[in-house]
């Protein structure tokens, strides 16, 4: 777990001053990202601009939630937006209520899935629709959480696409054709009897 520095032991009070903590953030995801972080920024004037912005999107949040931010930052592969790192402030998600979702959905026919969740919808597509019809939540834990926490970290997920199949084509049953294969089949069984008959 992400402690508070001891070189500044009261930064994750409520009351620290924001300026100081958003300087401390900026340092702490530069440490967690390297050469990611820095490739970011070319000057001075874009630091301070970043400080400024983040400084105040993160206006409403306590030192608390951005501690459980950074703390999330670890697990990423790259560096959040604004809108996903206010994600990661915000408590977790059920993580096993959008796997039960994911697994659910994929178990359907794509014509047929209502998800309730952006956030269900692209970690499945992240995860995968074949391996989610057979993962248990036990399996999948660990992968399944890492995917939805990095989709946070995104921002603004895309919205869920609709299915533009039509659904009478998809899966109305071809009469004709059962009715045809039915009867090829009553010749070929009616063939078959009458020539152990004549066999007889």
């Amino acid at each position: 777990m992400d402690k508070p520095s001891k070189a500044n032991p009261v930064l994750w009070n409520s009351q620290v001053n924001r300026v100081d903590m958003i300087t401390h953030l900026y340092n702490r995801m530069k440490s967690i990202f390297l050469e990611l972080w820095d490739k970011n920024f070319t000057g001075g004037d874009e630091i301070e601009n970043w400080k400024k912005e983040w400084a105040y999107g993160l206006r409403d949040f306590s030192a608390d939630e951005v501690k459980r931010a950074i703390e999330k930052c670890h697990d990423l592969r790259w560096p959040p937006t604004l809108g996903g790192f206010k994600n990661l402030c915000r408590p977790e998600p059920d993580y096993e209520t959008l796997f039960n979702e994911a697994c659910r959905e994929c178990g359907k026919h794509a014509a047929l899935r209502k998800w309730s969740s952006r956030m269900a919808y692209h970690g499945a597509n992240v995860f995968g629709h074949f391996e989610l019809k057979n993962a248990t939540w036990s399996a999948a834990k660990t992968r399944w959480t890492k995917i939805i926490d990095e989709l946070r970290a995104v921002g603004d997920l895309d919205p869920i696409p609709e299915f533009h199949e039509q659904l009478s084509k998809s899966f109305s049953p071809d009469m004709q054709r059962i009715n045809h294969y039915l009867a090829d089949l009553h010749r070929i069984v009616g063939n078959q009897e009458r020539a152990k008959e004549l066999g007889q």
